[in-house]
């Protein structure tokens, strides 16, 4: 009697079914996804509570994202509260995997333009996380080169830790994890005098540090004054400026992308790029 050769998910034990499809998932999203013309200066706040994590912020052009994370059975996943961690929803397969994939065909994120920066959100102390990120790193050479004997190489990927991140100067001494930049979480920019001049990244709430947003009326005089003299002072030192909980308003983005901020933030990413598609001309 012939015995007919096939195969089915049946005969895959049902503890691997869920991460076979999770693997396929990715693999094949990594291959018909489309890629947006690159925006500069657009971030996709809370990225992992699109639809479609990474994809659907790659799919309009923005060049910043951004992931919550937790140390859970050993591994790092993503998630907002820890009652909504998941299993197969770590930062490795919904982020780290898919731009490996990307940087693999053309050397960068975008094949014509060259900067995209992945925020990785402490939601735990750095004790109980950084240890498992430096481990994960370290098997992402393409992503984050490590120094050579000839200097640092270019890295496709910048990485900004924030949340209850490490501060600087623990970065600066780990040899893996040197080129990364913790945020500055102050109410005001730091002065040129930090130790930390050249890799200082100005993070700030806009609810904490300007107070709540009138929609009806936008920005009042009081917050644009404050704005303005936050901005100024960043210009002064080279740093640069990320304002999150900002509301998807676009009279605010306008005056985001006048004043200079270098992270506009956005829970709406197409809003946001079909904005300043047409705001810039893109």
């Amino acid at each position: 009697m012939r015995r007919s050769v096939g195969f089915s998910l049946s005969s895959i034990p049902s503890r691997c079914v869920v991460p076979l499809i999770v693997w396929l998932l990715g693999y094949f999203t990594a291959y018909t996804q489309q890629l947006g013309t690159p925006i500069p200066f657009t971030h996709s706040h809370n990225d992992y509570l699109r639809k479609t994590p990474l994809w659907e912020a790659l799919g309009q052009g923005l060049t910043s994202v951004e992931a919550d994370v937790y140390y859970r059975q050993g591994e790092l996943r993503v998630a907002h509260w820890p009652w909504q961690i998941k299993k197969h929803r770590s930062l490795e397969e919904l982020y780290l995997k898919p731009l490996d994939s990307l940087i693999q065909q053309t050397g960068s994120i975008y094949p014509s333009y060259p900067y995209f920066t992945l925020w990785i959100d402490f939601k735990e102390s750095p004790k109980r996380l950084l240890g498992p990120l430096r481990q994960l790193i370290a098997h992402y050479p393409r992503i984050w080169p490590l120094p050579s004997d000839s200097g640092a190489q270019p890295r496709p990927l910048t990485l900004v830790l924030t949340g209850n991140r490490p501060n600087q100067a623990k970065l600066d001494a780990d040899p893996i994890l040197a080129f990364a930049i913790a945020d500055t979480q102050t109410r005001r920019p730091p002065s040129s005098g930090s130790s930390v001049y050249s890799k200082v990244l100005y993070n700030f709430s806009f609810t904490k540090v300007l107070g709540n947003y009138r929609w009806r009326r936008g920005l009042t005089h009081k917050q644009l004054y404050l704005l303005i003299t936050i901005m100024a002072a960043a210009q002064e030192t080279g740093t640069r400026v990320r304002v999150y909980n900002t509301p998807d308003d676009e009279r605010l983005w306008a005056i985001l992308q006048e004043l200079g901020v270098a992270y506009i933030s956005t829970d709406t990413p197409e809003r946001l790029a079909r904005f300043l598609q047409k705001h810039r001309g893109i």
